[in-house]
């Protein structure tokens, strides 16, 4: 895929971010065991200035860096929190879409981030800013902010057992090596030994 496309595919993902944290700003309000309807709101405003950056930056180079740098600081956090905030409101005001909401959500971690890694980490050149932003991907993944409430058992099981983090840390790695030009190799060499063949026949 080119950098348009992946720039057209961050604008889609941007857009999708504001109508969800619209809904589910309002959504929230008369739901108790709820409470994210500011944090929503806030979230819509940071989304719309980037939006509008990201438009606006298309004929400013200092516009497009200001963008790109609010984007790698907020958005991976934002998209993680707003897929949390909108699988958990459909299961916990529509039991029958619970597991369906729940293995979507799961799906989306996996993959969400990709566009913001490919668009914008790119401008991340200093050593320091780079480890900076390796320790805000550690933050979100600690922060456990992917347990769906009123999801399944099997999704819970899932979620705590951190498959999906370790996944989607993986496939963010390729896209972190290529985008700062790092090496990355995918082929994983298992060498056969007595006790790996031991551990197969268990």
């Amino acid at each position: 895929m080119t950098m348009r496309i992946w720039n057209k595919v961050l604008s889609i993902e941007l857009i999708i971010g504001m109508v969800i944290s619209i809904g589910v700003g309002i959504i929230v309000e008369n739901i108790p065991q709820l409470y994210w309807s500011r944090v929503c709101w806030i979230t819509l405003a940071v989304l719309a200035i980037i939006f509008a950056l990201q438009i606006w930056g298309k004929n400013n180079h200092t516009v497009k860096h200001v963008s790109q740098w609010l984007s790698n600081l907020t958005l991976i956090l934002i998209f993680n929190f707003l897929i949390y905030t909108a699988v958990s409101t459909i299961n916990l005001t529509n039991k029958s879409l619970v597991l369906v909401s729940s293995i979507v959500g799961l799906l989306l971690f996996l993959v969400v981030d990709i566009p913001v890694v490919v668009v914008n980490f790119p401008v991340v050149k200093n050593w320091f800013m780079r480890l900076f932003m390796v320790f805000l991907l550690y933050v979100n993944d600690i922060y456990n902010v992917n347990r769906f409430l009123g999801t399944t058992n099997e999704v819970k099981l899932i979620l705590h057992s951190g498959v999906v983090d370790a996944i989607a840390c993986f496939i963010l790695t390729f896209f972190i090596a290529r985008a700062w030009n790092f090496r990355f190799s995918w082929n994983l060499k298992l060498i056969k030994t007595k006790y790996f063949q031991l551990w197969l026949l268990c």
